[in-house]
Formats: structure tokens, C-alpha cells, sequence
């Protein structure tokens, strides 16, 4: 294990020896990149994973969708840019594409990724709020 790890959980009073390789491959099953189709995640690693992606979710996800668009000069919506289809990892970070897309590419995506029972719960209402929002948006915009 990571020797900054290691001192972290010294410093929170926590015991892991022996468990190394468990942390590891619990950490590596987390997030969009690194998690995102792993099929046998550890029991913790589902709970982490699910709580990550529950983050992105909602009201919140909405407006780190719009922000990170605007640092990087992405549009909300360019109808020149409407159908981009992303293929590949180096796609969805390197292609100009509509911040609206990312609801289709991820975001509307992430419900079906909740593994556990409490966060299936907790992720279905802001699941729907994007969902309306991205609708609402259409409607606006005679999408």
C-alpha cells in the first residue's frame, strides 16, 4: 500500500495491515473511468462508487455539467455540433461537442450503474430532476 496511505489511516486510528490489495482494487473500481463496468465490485467499493456517482446527480450534477462547460469553452448548444458520437474514452474527453450531450453520454446513464439498494433510492430523484431538466431544456429550445 501506498506509504501516504498508509500514514492517512495511521492518522484516522485505523488498522488495514494485511488488507492491501483489497484497498487497492476497491479504489481502482471507483469512478466513471476506473469503475465503470467492473462487474464484481467489493461490497464497499459498491457503497464509494455508488455515493461517487450520486454526486454527479441532480441539481448539483446539473450545474458542474454548465460550469466545467463554460471553463472550457464547451456550448450549451451548437445545433452544428448536434449528433457528435463519442466512441471511445480519448473521444469524450477530446471531441467539441454540446454540454446538453452530456446528459445523453453520462449523466442519464449513471441510475443504471447504482449497485446498491440505498443508493438506487437516494439516485432515483435526482435522476429525475435531470431528466426534466434536459426535457424542459428541449422543449425550450425546439430541440
Amino acid at each position: 500500500m501506498d506509504c501516504s496511505l498508509r500514514e492517512l489511516f495511521k492518522s484516522w486510528n485505523l488498522d488495514f495491515e494485511g488488507l492491501e490489495s483489497e484497498i487497492i482494487a476497491g479504489v481502482a473500481q471507483i469512478g466513471y473511468k476506473g469503475g465503470h463496468g467492473v462487474v464484481n465490485k467489493t461490497y464497499a467499493a459498491q457503497y464509494v462508487s455508488d455515493a461517487d456517482m450520486i454526486d454527479s446527480m441532480g441539481a448539483i450534477g446539473i450545474a458542474r455539467t454548465f460550469y466545467y462547460a463554460g471553463s472550457k469553452g464547451t456550448p450549451i448548444y451548437d445545433p452544428s455540433l448536434k449528433g457528435v458520437t463519442i466512441e471511445s474514452y480519448d473521444d469524450y474527453r477530446n471531441v467539441q461537442r454540446n454540454a446538453i450531450d452530456h446528459f445523453d453520454e453520462k449523466l442519464l446513464k449513471l441510475m443504471d450503474w447504482i449497485k446498491t439498494p440505498e443508493g438506487k433510492r437516494m439516485a432515483q430523484e435526482r435522476h429525475d430532476v435531470m431528466r426534466a431538466f434536459k426535457d424542459q431544456f428541449y422543449k425550450e429550445m425546439d430541440i
